[in-house]
């Protein structure tokens, strides 16, 4: 049998209330800007839907000789997931590919420029803001990645190592994309 949930006491709404009001979120325009970029880091929070006519295409493959709509409608859901996992396995390998290629995820050089593509948001910001005021940037010197190991299968371990803090980081969409292609196939096993 299941607690009946107590009510809460006027005190504990008022600290609520009190609570609730100190933490609005940002307020300035910047702080606006900045947190609405929050989930661009990998492109994995946005829904791309763009991508009709691939998941039309994989729609057919997988429905054959279907007409039921219902079935047709989970078929493109399944789809849809399937593309959204195709998407970040890609991420995931792309995140290794590079430890493979540079050593590390993070920034381990000085360019002769200051480039955004070189540098994260943090570090843009943080020069412009010293540039503004006329004095030098100060940023801190990364020490330089360790070697890779010369041969295969400890360099791509090694690599995988590395690349785990971000591989984590990706985990949670990949298990949201898990999700939604086991309620679509589960809904269309039982319409057929």
């Amino acid at each position: 049998m299941r607690k009946a949930k107590a009510l809460a006491s006027e005190r504990q709404l008022q600290a609520n209330r009190r609570n609730s009001a100190r933490s609005t979120g940002p307020r300035s325009r910047a702080g606006k800007g900045r947190s609405s970029k929050n989930s661009l880091r990998h492109g994995l929070s946005i829904d791309l839907r763009i991508r009709v006519e691939e998941i039309e295409l994989l729609a057919r493959e997988f429905a054959d000789d279907h007409s039921d709509e219902r079935i047709l409608k989970d078929i493109q859901k399944l789809a849809q997931a399937t593309s959204d996992l195709e998407r970040v396995t890609r991420y995931k390998l792309s995140l290794v590919e590079r430890v493979l290629l540079v050593g590390r995820l993070n920034r381990s050089y000085w360019p002769n420029q200051f480039d955004p593509i070189i540098f994260t948001a943090r570090e843009v910001r943080q020069i412009d803001r010293a540039l503004n005021g006329s004095r030098m940037p100060r940023l801190r010197r990364i020490k330089p990645p360790l070697p890779l190991p010369p041969n295969e299968p400890a360099r791509l371990s090694e690599a995988f190592r590395r690349a785990i803090p971000e591989l984590l980081a990706v985990e949670r969409y990949e298990r949201a994309f898990l999700a939604r292609f086991i309620v679509a196939l589960r809904s269309m096993f039982r319409r057929t």
